[in-house]
């Protein structure tokens, strides 16, 4: 796990702001770009489905991101 500098750089969710099949990625170049913390901010959607948004966000940001 990354140590997290003082100041980071966090990214909250929004998948509306993007296509749904597009958030993983934009996660991933946000974190190449320097985002330290990505919290997964997804309230309307039902617990299996964020399940798996927040395995495959997991996928994107392991090792690069918290």
């Amino acid at each position: 796990m990354p140590k997290l500098p003082i100041p980071c750089l966090a990214l909250v969710t929004d998948r509306r702001l993007c296509p749904e099949a597009d958030l993983a990625a934009q996660v991933e170049r946000a974190v190449a770009a320097g985002v330290d913390l990505v919290q997964l901010r997804e309230k309307d959607l039902p617990a299996r489905e964020l399940l798996a948004l927040a395995l495959e966000l997991r996928r994107a940001t392991r090792g690069k991101a918290l």
